[in-house]
């Protein structure tokens, strides 16, 4: 399952990766992303994917929490932990760990929010000042990776391995 799919811009590429796996995509699409639902059913709709393709328009941790214990065998979110705050965190890791299959993965990609240089340094700022954004972040402009990692411990997970991706 995706959390946080958006227009599916990971989550097609990934069903087009997997041809044997089904995706279920979950997304609100409220405020600045209410888009992202048509655009994301029009994209779906010419595609031979969309009978591997669920949508389900949903608050995460209300769909999460309906799910039966150790369902699935993946759940993974791009740019979806910077949405969420501390607190929500924990809850959303703790259901991860809950509804995946014993041997299961998560995998949570996000922008570090620690900038390397003058540019990386604006577009946090850019992201972050509400006088800059509408949609100024609740906690972070993205989640400090030790955070994360952490939680992820605690929560259950084991080998536990983070990668970094440097753009080139």
């Amino acid at each position: 399952m995706e959390i946080g799919c958006g227009k599916g811009q990971l989550t097609i590429p990934l069903a087009g990766l997997r041809p044997t796996h089904r995706i279920i995509a979950v997304d609100r699409f409220e405020g600045s992303y209410s888009g992202d639902y048509d655009d994301f059913i029009s994209t779906l709709s010419s595609s031979t994917l969309k009978r591997r393709i669920s949508i389900v328009v949903s608050h995460y941790l209300d769909w999460q929490r309906l799910q039966p214990d150790k369902k699935y065998d993946a759940v993974i979110s791009s740019e979806f932990l910077p949405e969420i705050d501390s607190t929500e965190l924990n809850a959303f890791l703790l259901e991860c760990w809950r509804i995946l299959n014993p041997g299961g993965v998560t995998i949570h990609s996000f922008l570090s929010p620690d900038p390397r240089t003058i540019g990386q340094r604006l577009l946090i700022e850019a992201d972050s000042d509400p006088k800059w954004t509408k949609d100024p972040p609740k906690e972070w402009f993205s989640p400090p990776p030790k955070l994360v990692l952490k939680q992820l411990r605690q929560t259950g997970f084991v080998n536990v391995t983070p990668s970094r991706i440097r753009r080139t």
